[in-house]
């Protein structure tokens, strides 16, 4: 083999990554001295010209929300970079997050040199050493672990690969960076992939390459799970055939699981029947709401739309099933003991009543067949003359967009409900919102999402400070994928306390899609909602927001504008002839609202 047959293990790495995801084109982090011999290669002509831009965020954590953001876009993994220690652990309340709400992301650690660690490992206890960002042994005569930081991120990943410089001459770690990946697309989960900063200059075979990055959980020539897949789908149909007032319900993991386009295909094939109504999960909005056959969201705060879902159904379909406190509100099934058959199809198990049916195998951690299979599938047999012909849908006012009472006199801070109610009605087809979690957040299942809307708010793991960094990825991929689809982020002062430095971010790469809107009430609502509605704790620090995009760089408002609405008339005033010439700068809207203006949505979810 000559050298032109074999590339540096940095570039191999890259060029293999790009090979698995070629939407890839922001790769985001911080820079620290275990991982700069990788990031080099970054910047060799055979990964720029794939048109990779490595986006530097201004600390770790918010490199790890951009990542999910950008994910959730481009529909497949994001791609994180840090270093040992001081790095990665900035990084693993963002990585824990997207553990939690089912993001992949691989998330690449330059770590201690494997020739550094050799010595130490051979070293008398007179001799080794406590290397820099790795915490010493609670004994002082043991040696620090090189692998504590890794041991850390295991309960938080679904996979965890260390290269070592032994695999450089047996093929284990071209080996290791396809499993890592591999499990990342097959679990939509984070992985991680410690780099030794010793061994990306080594030089590897090229001709690795060579063999294409394969990965598809259903293979159509395998007899046994075409079989299962079809057996499967015919008794959910003969189900659907059978029942007379049927519900089919969207959750959370149609989206995290790349089903979105099956799903909707197969409501597309049922948009007009008039015995099949439509649902949505708290958490899993990925349906047109202005459907004819669309009900509501359930749970529900509005009686009408609760008690059709509970007591006038006797077959509920729920497609991308995930069971969590903020999408049922505590009550486990119990919500579903009036309904005769319940189907609850995961990505793992349908559960049929009380039977489960695994789809991924329990010895091996593979499965038959993937979720989008299974609902193209169920779409693909699906005939609608089958369907009983019966008119379910029901009678009561189901006003296609939600308006909640709007009380606000003109010098009045502007209202939550207000804020929704502009939210509803400026909401176009494809347009994106994220929304920081808050007491608004608790509002925005009733937003009546339309063709191709997109909702992401941090739901499950509910970390605040999420959302603006979040915002920045799903910015990134749609400039990534020549998308100019309307982004909107709704935004609490507590959060932007968090993370507000990512803005300079937006500047700094000429990211100038978002309209920004801070919920300026003075401190923690949702935590006042809880206890202590007066006390110092749930206080923060006002800022003078007008300033901080000028602060991070954009002094004479070239990239952006600003705007301070302090009650409901300017409100008003304002989105009644709104500029448009600032349609193409970052839009920045400090509202003034009230302390204790919890949300409907809030009060029913605390029970209040």
């Amino acid at each position: 083999m000559t050298v032109t047959d074999r590339i540096p293990l940095g570039e191999y790495v890259f060029l293999r990554i790009l090979q698995a995801n070629p939407k890839l084109k922001s790769i985001f982090g911080v820079p620290g001295d275990y991982n700069l011999n990788l990031m080099e290669y970054l910047y060799k002509d055979s990964v720029l010209d794939k048109g990779v831009t490595f986006i530097g965020n201004c600390n770790e954590l918010n490199a790890a929300y951009c990542s999910d953001g950008y994910s959730r876009i481009i529909d497949t993994f994001a791609v994180m970079i840090t270093t040992l220690g001081v790095g990665e652990l900035s990084a693993l309340n963002g990585v824990s997050s997207a553990f939690s709400e089912f993001v992949p992301v691989l998330h690449i650690v330059g770590s201690v040199a494997t020739g550094k660690e050799k010595v130490n490992n051979d070293a008398s206890i007179d001799d080794f050493q406590n290397w820099h960002h790795l915490v010493q042994s609670k004994d002082p005569l043991s040696k620090p672990d090189c692998h504590v930081f890794s041991k850390m991120s295991e309960p938080i990943s679904i996979c965890t690969e260390s290269l070592t410089h032994k695999g450089l001459f047996n093929g284990d770690n071209f080996d290791k960076i396809d499993n890592v990946i591999k499990s990342i697309l097959r679990e939509s989960r984070p992985g991680y992939l410690y780099v030794p900063s010793d061994l990306p200059d080594i030089l590897v075979p090229a001709s690795r390459l060579e063999i294409p990055f394969h990965y598809k959980e259903y293979d159509p020539e395998n007899i046994e799970s075409r079989y299962r897949l079809n057996t499967l789908s015919d008794k959910i149909l003969t189900y659907l055939y059978q029942a007379e007032s049927p519900i089919i319900q969207s959750d959370d993991l149609i989206y995290k699981f790349h089903a979105y386009d099956s799903f909707n295909g197969l409501i597309d094939k049922l948009k007009n029947n008039k015995s099949v109504r439509l649902y949505a999960s708290r958490i899993g909005k990925c349906i047109d709401e202005t459907l004819d056959n669309f009900v509501g969201i359930y749970p529900s705060a509005f009686p009408d739309v609760a008690d059709n879902f509970q007591n006038k159904t006797d077959l509920l379909i729920v497609f991308g099933y995930t069971n969590f406190e903020t999408n049922g509100l505590y009550n486990g099934l119990e919500h579903y003991k009036n309904i005769r058959d319940v189907i609850l199809i995961n990505p793992d198990y349908v559960k049929i009543n009380d039977e489960v049916i695994f789809i991924k195998n329990q010895k091996n951690g593979l499965r038959n067949f993937c979720l989008n299979d299974l609902i193209q599938n169920v779409s693909d047999k699906l005939d609608v003359t089958k369907l009983r012909q019966m008119d379910n849908i029901p009678k009561f006012n189901r006003n296609k967009v939600t308006e909640y009472p709007d009380n606000d006199t003109q010098d009045m801070r502007i209202s939550s409900n207000k804020l929704f109610n502009f939210a509803n009605h400026n909401l176009r087809p494809n347009d994106i919102i994220l929304c920081e979690v808050s007491s608004f957040s608790f509002d925005l299942p009733n937003l009546t999402l339309r063709k191709n809307n997109r909702l992401i708010y941090n739901s499950y793991y509910a970390s605040i400070g999420y959302a603006l960094p979040a915002t920045l990825g799903v910015c990134l991929a749609l400039k990534d994928l020549g998308s100019d689809r309307r982004v909107t982020l709704f935004l609490g002062d507590g959060s932007a306390q968090m993370t507000i430095q990512e803005l300079s971010t937006f500047l700094r790469f000429n990211v100038s899609t978002p309209q920004i809107f801070l919920m300026n009430n003075e401190g923690y609502t949702i935590e006042r909602a809880i206890k202590g509605e007066t006390r110092s704790y749930n206080d923060i620090q006002l800022w003078n927001y007008e300033f901080a995009l000028k602060f991070f760089g954009d002094i004479n408002e070239e990239k952006h504008t600003f705007h301070k609405l302090k009650n409901s008339g300017e409100f008003e005033k304002f989105f009644a002839c709104r500029d448009e010439k600032s349609k193409n700068k970052l839009e920045f809207f400090d509202l003034s609202m009230y302390k204790t203006d919890y949300s409907g949505g809030l009060k029913f979810f605390l029970g209040k």
